[in-house]
């Protein structure tokens, strides 16, 4: 995935390349705690609401619009 998306503790685990234990440490916490893993797709879905088709499309109309 995208690193650049990962904020922190707040939208999910980021595990350096390579680290196969670091990884199953991560997999294993998502398993053992719905509760983080429903705060953390919680705060993911209102987050990705500003990629939306409709947020980008006004986003880039203020850039241009402020160009002219």
């Amino acid at each position: 995935g995208n690193r650049d998306l990962i904020d922190g503790d707040r939208s999910g685990w980021l595990v350096p390349a390579g680290d196969a234990n670091g990884l199953a440490e991560a997999i294993v916490q998502a398993l053992e705690s719905r509760s983080e893993w429903e705060r953390i797709r919680d705060y993911n879905l209102e987050k990705i609401r500003n990629y939306s088709t409709d947020a980008v499309v006004a986003q880039l109309g203020e850039i241009y619009q402020s160009m002219m």
